[in-house]
């Protein structure tokens, strides 16, 4: 059970809790940016399985760059319900649904319009 779940109603977030919360986000964006790359790095990593692996670690820094950030706003509709609907307004929800559509927009859009993933796949084949 979450420490969440075992609070109190209407008990404030421990600052240490949201420290502890704030870190473990941050060492896991670090980890699985070092993980990706260095099985891109290093020249004997190059590996399908891997590459996989690799995947997987940028799919992870990026969840840890994005999603964890909203788990906050979740973390306060648990621990404090009755203050959660003066916190979290209709403008602000709409704030961060508009953010986590327009960042993956604009960067996909960067990617493909300016050509970088043609130049990064040759590049990704001749490494292979």
């Amino acid at each position: 059970m979450s420490a969440a779940a075992m609070a109190p109603v209407g008990e404030k977030p421990k600052p240490t809790f949201l420290l502890y919360t704030h870190v473990s986000e941050k060492e896991t964006e670090k980890r699985e940016n070092w993980r990706f790359n260095e099985v891109i790095k290093q020249k004997q990593l190059h590996s399908p399985a891997n590459f996989l692996i690799a995947s997987l670690a940028c799919a992870d820094f990026l969840v840890g760059v994005t999603v964890m950030p909203f788990s906050m706003v979740r973390y306060i509709a648990v621990t404090d319900p009755l203050v959660y609907p003066t916190k979290l307004t209709v403008s602000v929800s709409g704030v961060c649904i508009s953010i986590a559509w327009i960042l993956p927009m604009v960067y996909s859009g960067a990617v493909f319009l300016t050509g970088v993933s043609d130049d990064g796949m040759e590049e990704l084949y001749t490494l292979v």
